[in-house]
């Protein structure tokens, strides 16, 4: 498949326990799986942003109240694909992002390029934030930290890309790029 693969590895050991179960059934069990865990993920992420950007009582609570108000996220998370796992990941990649940045540790640094490989591993969109985080490294002249990250996401990402490339000629395997459209042709097509 086209699709990063791990969302999907997460949700077959459920999906395997539940063969023998009426599709119906089977699919709501995983859609309320996704749910509850992206809104665990998403709740903590959100408090914890909150408190780095240190917002005073009752902001905290209105914030995560709006993030689990949204029909969009429960539409997304709720459906069975990997948008469950990749949009908590996208959260607390920022939050992560934003305490290596604050605090610079080579700890710190390498959960950054964990949960970075982890959301590489699950969305091809994750793609973007490696300039982010390769930019605040360079800005921070952090260059171990960078090296280590480097790795981390070489061998926990890289086989994946790497597959992609060889058997679809393009690094994020997504079907648009496959059929030739590109996204360089996508930019030029928009007129301001």
């Amino acid at each position: 498949g086209l699709q990063a693969p791990l969302a999907y590895i997460i949700l077959s050991g459920p999906e395997r326990t539940l063969a023998g179960a009426p599709l119906p059934f089977r699919v709501l069990v995983l859609r309320i799986l996704c749910g509850g865990i992206a809104a665990i993920l998403l709740v903590f992420g959100a408090l914890r942003l909150a408190e780095q950007l240190d917002l005073a009582r009752p902001w905290p609570e209105l914030l995560t109240f709006c993030v689990l108000s949204s029909q969009m996220i429960w539409a997304t998370v709720a459906h069975v694909a990997n948008d469950w796992l990749a949009i908590p990941l996208a959260l607390w990649l920022l939050v992560l992002t934003i305490d290596f940045h604050e605090h610079g540790t080579m700890r710190r640094a390498i959960v950054c390029a964990v949960i970075l490989t982890l959301g590489l591993l699950t969305k091809a969109y994750f793609l973007a934030f490696i300039p982010l985080l390769a930019a605040l490294f360079l800005l921070r002249r952090r260059l171990r930290e960078a090296m280590a990250a480097g790795v981390i996401l070489l061998v926990g990402a890289g086989p994946w890309y790497y597959r992609n490339l060889a058997r679809y000629g393009t690094i994020a395997g997504m079907q648009e790029i496959r059929m030739g459209i590109h996204p360089a042709d996508a930019l030029h097509g928009i007129r301001l």
